[in-house]
C-alpha cells in the first residue's frame, strides 16, 4: 500500500545562493516515497543505462550522466504521457525512450531546424511557451532544457503548470549558476513561492537539476 506523499521543499533560495545544500539520488527516495520507488530500484535503473554507453551529447561529456537520469527517471517512473522542451540533436529524446516509450511523446523547441531531430514515435514541433500544449491528457513527465534565460523559462513552468494534473514531474536542467547565470534557478525558486502546491528538490549533477513535484 502506497503511503503518502509528505513533501518537503528543499529548493531554498538563501542555501542556494550559499551553496551549501547538496544531495544525491537519496531524494529520489523523498521525492517519490508513495510510490514505493527505493534506492535499489533506482540503482539498477542506473547501471542499466551506464551499461547501455550513452554517446556524448552535444553539450559535452558532463551530460552523460544527465542522460543516464533521464534513462533510469523513465524507466521507473515509466510515464504514459511524456513532454521535452528543448530537442537540440534529440540526445536527450532518445535516452528517455531507451528503457520506455511513452504512450504520447511531445517534444518542443524554439527552433524549426531542430524539430527534424526528434526520433521516431516523437510528436516534435514549434513552440516557445507562449500558449497552451495540445495533450491528450495531463503530463506524467516533462523535461525543460531550452532557453535558458528568466522570461523563457518562467514562460515554459508557468504552461506546463497548466498542463500538468496531480501527478505531474518537471524536471527543470542546468540549475547551476555556471550553467545559465542562475536564471533557472531563481525562476524554479519564483515558480515554488507562487505555487504552493509544488515541491521542489535539487539533484546535484553536472550541470544542475532539478526535480519539481505536484503536490495536489
Amino acid at each position: 500500500m502506497s503511503t503518502p506523499f509528505r513533501p518537503r521543499n528543499h529548493l531554498d533560495e538563501n542555501v542556494w545562493r550559499a551553496r551549501a545544500f547538496h544531495t544525491d539520488a537519496s531524494a529520489l527516495a523523498d521525492i517519490f516515497s508513495d510510490k514505493q520507488i527505493d534506492l535499489d530500484d533506482w540503482a539498477t535503473a542506473i547501471a542499466r543505462s551506464e551499461a547501455t554507453g550513452f554517446p556524448v551529447k552535444h553539450g559535452g561529456a558532463a551530460w552523460t550522466p544527465e542522460m543516464r537520469i533521464l534513462s533510469a527517471l523513465f524507466s521507473v517512473l515509466r510515464p504514459k504521457v511524456a513532454v521535452e522542451v528543448g530537442i537540440a540533436r534529440g540526445e536527450s529524446l532518445r535516452a528517455e525512450r531507451e528503457f520506455h516509450v511513452p504512450e504520447v511523446h511531445v517534444a518542443y523547441d524554439v527552433n524549426p531546424s531542430f524539430v527534424g531531430n526528434a526520433p521516431k514515435g516523437v510528436m516534435a514541433g514549434v513552440h516557445d511557451g507562449t500558449g497552451p500544449i495540445a495533450l491528450p491528457a495531463p503530463f506524467d513527465l516533462a523535461f525543460l532544457d531550452d532557453g535558458h534565460s528568466g522570461g523563457w523559462t518562467r514562460r515554459w513552468l508557468d504552461t506546463l503548470n497548466d498542463a500538468s494534473g496531480p501527478d505531474s514531474v518537471i524536471v527543470v536542467h542546468d540549475m547551476r549558476v555556471e550553467s545559465t547565470g542562475g536564471d533557472d534557478r531563481m525562476c524554479v525558486v519564483d515558480f515554488l513561492r507562487a505555487h504552493p502546491e509544488w515541491a521542489g528538490y535539487e539533484l546535484r549533477t553536472p550541470c544542475g537539476m532539478a526535480f519539481l513535484r505536484r503536490t495536489t
